[in-house]
């Protein structure tokens, strides 16, 4: 959901670092950015399940580099939020529910199943 003018807050405590300075360090990472961002690619026959791909490999290249990744996930949303995520998915899915599978999954905030 996010919170409202977080990056205006943060970006004047932004720097940008290459990778071997976080050798021998501890990151977080949040897991859904590298979800939604294979996701989005629109050539699936290429390479299914494109996500798990691209978390392997950065995973893998982290773990090389002796950066030590702590993936951050969503948990279930709060009642407060139900009416907001609603409308969020009516609009994404433009009417059509997302595939569950036959799985109930409630009110979570994520459809990475």
């Amino acid at each position: 959901m996010g919170i409202k003018c977080l990056w205006t807050i943060l970006t004047p405590f932004c720097e940008r670092k290459p990778s071997y300075e976080l050798q021998g360090k501890t990151v977080a990472v949040d897991l859904s950015c590298w979800i939604c961002e294979a996701q989005n690619i629109s050539e699936y026959q290429v390479q299914p399940k494109m996500y798990l791909r691209n978390l392997y490999f950065r995973t893998s290249y982290l773990l090389l580099m002796e950066v030590y990744p702590i993936f951050v996930l969503e948990g279930k949303a709060p009642e407060l939020k139900y009416d907001t995520i609603a409308a969020r998915n009516a609009i994404q899915f433009k009417g059509a529910k997302p595939k569950t599978d036959g799985v109930k999954t409630g009110k979570d905030r994520t459809r990475f199943h």
